[in-house]
């Protein structure tokens, strides 16, 4: 989850993957796009996806926004919104890069009729101009290392945006258990570069969301963790429920 280490979100939207980073500047790339773990064994990054936002926040920042909308989750994942925005949303429209992470979304939708499940390709959005009414994305951009494919991807937000819409980016923030967890004052340095970086492209930070990662006990919290970055991390881990900073991003 954090912009620097989790390439969930990279194997979500974009599907690239880095191998020159250090290693311990980020995730061991078992959640890239490309990876077996990402692709075959969905389970774990489901499992973590449920964890995170514990308390709704996320959810409940959305909500208000997003009533009669049409909306783009740009990054879906496993689908972690659907059930509870697409009620209230005029259209919902879930994308992702990889189909394995689209295959659980799927079966979240059975009885839902007001959502699409679009599969993307690595830089563009497959929808027509001004076409959506607002656009989230949960710790997508932040994880993008290439300047001009996160360029790209801004671009076709703003092209895909109807006149009045809104974009919100909600990524990780400095501070907090999670970043102690993944890597401390390096991540921390590097999460302020990516959100500067925004900032200088025109996104304005308009809220902060103090949240948790919750798991069922602190055993699930180290098997998730060590399955997704490595022993090291997951012995860190001192409680079930770590806390998570975030910082919403607006244009």
């Amino acid at each position: 989850m954090d912009d620097d280490i989790v390439q969930i979100r990279i194997g979500r939207a974009i599907g690239r993957r880095f191998d020159s980073a250090p290693r311990h500047h980020m995730i061991n790339d078992g959640l890239a796009g490309n990876s077996l773990l990402y692709k075959d064994k969905s389970n774990i990054y489901e499992r973590f996806s449920q964890a995170e936002d514990s308390d709704n926040k996320i959810l409940n920042f959305l909500l208000e926004k997003a009533i009669g909308k049409i909306v783009l989750d740009f990054g879906c994942g496993t689908g972690r919104f659907i059930k509870n925005l697409a009620p209230s949303v005029k259209k919902y429209i879930a994308m992702d890069i990889n189909e394995s992470q689209l295959k659980i979304a799927r079966s979240k939708i059975k009885d839902i009729k007001n959502v699409e499940i679009i599969k993307n390709q690595e830089d563009s959005i497959p929808l027509a101009d001004s076409s959506v009414d607002l656009i989230f994305s949960t710790w997508v951009i932040g994880s993008i290392h290439n300047l001009d494919l996160r360029i790209k991807i801004l671009n076709e937000f703003e092209r895909v945006l109807k006149r009045g819409g809104s974009i919100f980016l909600i990524e990780n923030d400095v501070g907090g258990e999670y970043k102690k967890i993944t890597g401390g004052d390096i991540v921390n340095n590097r999460t302020k570069e990516k959100l500067q970086w925004l900032k200088n492209k025109g996104y304005q930070e308009i809220e902060k969301i103090y949240t948790l990662i919750s798991f069922k006990d602190l055993e699930e919290a180290k098997y998730i963790f060590e399955h997704i970055w490595d022993k090291e991390a997951a012995d860190k881990i001192e409680n079930k429920d770590i806390s998570l900073n975030l910082v919403v991003l607006s244009k």
